[in-house]
């Protein structure tokens, strides 16, 4: 299993698969503004249930490092109200689409989306 997978490269991990389809910037949505020299980063992903049982997914298991090497959880916004991901379950065969929302740095290049299925657990993570 590779370290880390680019922007529409699917990442497969015991039947999962996780796919981060495009990553949009904004500075501002109807209700909410990032801090100052802050700027939201919207990012849609989406998971294919390949496995045998189902899939337990949530938001808060996604997690951004940033260029500065912090490791910062995401965050609620109305910037991504419409498309949001949400936290259910995935039967075998499914799959879900839907954007996470994270406030970081304007222009950081250097951000790695991390996925944890438990966040109680270290020992398994896709960047």
């Amino acid at each position: 299993m590779k370290s880390y997978y680019a922007i529409v490269e699917t990442a497969k991990y015991k039947g999962i698969e996780m796919t981060v389809l495009n990553i949009d910037k904004s500075n501002e949505s109807e209700y909410d503004t990032p801090k100052d020299g802050k700027e939201f980063v919207i990012v849609r992903v989406k998971m294919k249930n390949n496995a045998k049982g189902k899939l337990v997914y949530n938001p808060f298991y996604f997690k951004i490092r940033n260029s500065r090497v912090q490791i910062e959880d995401e965050i609620f916004s109305s910037v991504n109200e419409d498309t949001a991901l949400k936290s259910w379950e995935l039967a075998p065969g499914g799959e879900v689409e839907g954007t996470v929302v994270f406030e970081e740095t304007v222009g950081d290049k250097g951000m790695l989306l991390q996925y944890q299925d438990n966040i109680f657990s270290d020992k398994v993570k896709i960047s």
